[in-house]
């Protein structure tokens, strides 16, 4: 499981936060708004994701992204 941020001063903050580890939170911007803002094409943005994170390209993933209160 990992948690992802927009910054690495927010994974700062997560870390100070919450008891995580350092593997588990990945500061590559939020996949709702990162492609909107670099103008990317959102296909190539999720291969992108799915290379990072080290997914199978030929599988769907399940993003699982609570709100925070």
């Amino acid at each position: 499981d990992y948690l992802v941020c927009d910054s690495k001063l927010a994974m700062d903050k997560f870390h100070s936060a919450f008891p995580t580890h350092h593997t588990d939170v990945l500061p590559i911007g939020y996949p709702r708004v990162q492609y909107l803002l670099n103008k990317l094409d959102e296909s190539s943005f999720h291969e992108q994701l799915k290379r990072e994170l080290e997914c199978d390209l030929n599988k769907p993933v399940l993003l699982y992204a609570p709100t925070w209160v």
